[in-house]
């Protein structure tokens, strides 16, 4: 029989878990306290004698119908020249909050000598050991890893910040960070794993590229140190939560291809506190040759440094921003966050998926001839992509955008402010429901990017019309009133005499999905 290690450190349960591990493994072993997972682990491979060991975290409580009986073999292949015992293998596990099925605290198999070989710990350890991964359809344990409060939110935390960090996300990753975002709070500890969760997809999501900070989730001791501050609700403190939209701004300028390279300068000064950057941007403000305001934007490039004692607001960084970019998107934004105009949560509305879904409609619509005057966008929103149309169509006379939301409504109109004192953007709330068109009042362009928000009574209310292109974006996020199970069903919903595009878009959540064609 294979060996098998226990990691522990300092779970509540361990001893009560490793002798239920020794009821089926009698030989089993333990490592207790050792800090840095990848160091755990190559602690339980040099305690290991077998070429190949199980190794079970100390949460885990094995069910019933398992055992560790499974041995790789060395000549059958589990992969084209690849045997068996060269991969890890990884059993599934029940989450004891959420509910959800897979690897996350699972039983693992490890090829011994090539853990041993293992330098550098990248996020999770089976990406960090070079060798194939095998999943596992067999239940190995429960992972209780809730036991305790601090035990719970870090659990959750990291994991969250592991699947914000996919580079192209399935389906089941999008659910599986959606599911543990929002569901078992009645569960034990479920409130502060929902919580860790949370915050672990905002960690991950703001710092995808920098691994300095991810290499973080394996600090415990940082861990614990941003734990007791977010329990009471100070966790920005920590990393600048409140500048996450700062990844919708990154989406809009790599997708506009105009300036990235001087927002990412700023980014970099803002964001990660990059010294170097910050250097270069306060020599580019003593080269200026004059500065109305010299504190403010000391202030903002030193955002990093002052943060736990000084919250620079939104508004002072877009200022900033502004003073660097000219963009008429950027000086919209800036108006939007004047504080005469109360506080708005920039991050619920400029996101990568926000910006990534606007480009890709203005995108698909270049491909198609089009000199629209008029304009209604319905379920509009902010009008996000207000600047674009206008910088798309010069012969645009007119942008109305409506919307059932007060509020909404009113930030359309200040983050587009000078289009409407131009008469070229207004805004109505409006339910779109009740809107009855005719020939006279269809616009030349209808779109409606919130489809998945509303029922179809807008789509049933438009006439036939071969002078009116519609688009239409909705999504499979089941949280939504009526979302589509793919693009055939979205086809079938919206059925357009003349289909111009279809397509589909992979977000972090969800798939979107386009339509534009003729009613």
């Amino acid at each position: 029989m294979l060996d098998v290690v226990m990691l522990a450190y300092g779970e509540e349960h361990a001893d009560e878990n490793f002798k239920r591990i020794q009821k089926l493994a009698p030989h089993a072993k333990r490592v207790d306290n050792v800090v840095g997972i990848l160091e755990a682990h190559k602690a339980a491979a040099q305690l290991a004698t077998t070429d190949n060991f199980y190794v079970v975290d100390a949460d885990a409580q094995l069910v019933d119908h398992f055992d560790f009986s499974f041995t790789p073999d060395i000549i059958k292949e589990s992969y084209p020249g690849v045997n068996e015992s060269s991969c890890i293998f990884v059993w599934q596990s029940v989450n004891a909050v959420n509910g959800l099925i897979y690897g996350y605290g699972g039983v693992k198999l490890f090829p011994r000598h090539k853990l041993l070989k293992a330098k550098e710990f990248q996020i999770d350890m089976t990406t960090t050991i070079d060798a194939p991964l095998v999943i596992k359809q067999q239940v190995s344990n429960i992972s209780a890893f809730n036991t305790d409060e601090f035990s719970t939110w870090r659990s959750a935390f990291r994991e969250c910040v592991k699947l914000s960090t996919i580079s192209n996300p399935s389906l089941a990753d999008k659910y599986r960070l959606e599911v543990w975002c929002s569901q078992g709070d009645s569960n034990k500890h479920g409130k502060h794993s929902i919580m860790g969760a949370r915050q672990g997809r905002e960690f991950g999501g703001f710092y995808k590229d920098d691994k300095n900070n991810l290499d973080k989730i394996n600090d415990y001791d940082w861990l614990k140190s941003i734990f007791s501050k977010s329990s009471t609700s100070t966790l920005d403190q920590h990393y600048p939560i409140h500048l996450s939209w700062f990844h919708g701004l990154e989406e809009y300028f790599t997708l506009k291809q105009t300036s990235l390279e001087t927002f990412i300068k700023i980014k970099k000064a803002l964001v990660y506190g990059d010294n170097w950057s910050i250097r270069d941007l306060i020599l580019e403000e003593v080269n200026r040759d004059q500065t109305d305001n010299p504190e403010l934007y000391v202030n903002v490039i030193l955002q990093s440094l002052l943060i736990d004692d000084y919250a620079i607001p939104d508004h002072d960084v877009l200022t900033y921003i502004s003073r660097n970019i000219d963009d008429d998107f950027i000086n919209g934004l800036v108006n939007l966050t004047h504080p005469v105009h109360g506080d708005i949560d920039l991050a619920k509305y400029v996101t990568r998926d926000s910006m990534s879904g606007n480009f890709w409609m203005i995108k698909e619509l270049n491909k198609i001839t089009l000199s629209p005057h008029d304009i209604v966008l319905l379920g509009g929103k902010l009008a996000l992509h207000t600047s674009m149309l206008l910088h798309n169509y010069s012969m645009i006379e007119s942008i109305l955008s409506i919307d059932i939301n007060h509020k909404k409504t009113e930030y359309a109109r200040l983050l587009n402010h000078v289009a409407e004192s131009s008469e070229l953007f207004s805004a109505q709330c409006v339910d779109v429901s009740d809107i009855l068109w005719d020939a006279e009042t269809l616009p030349d362009l209808l779109i409606n990017t919130s489809a998945a928000h509303m029922d179809d009574t807008w789509f049933d209310n438009i006439p036939d019309s071969d002078d009116t292109l519609i688009v239409i974006q909705t999504n499979d996020c089941v949280d939504n009133i009526n979302c589509v199970r793919d693009l055939p069903e979205a086809l079938t919903k919206y059925n357009l005499k003349e289909v111009l595009f279809s397509g589909e878009q992979s977000t972090q959540l969800y798939n979107r999905f386009m339509i534009i064609g003729i009613k």
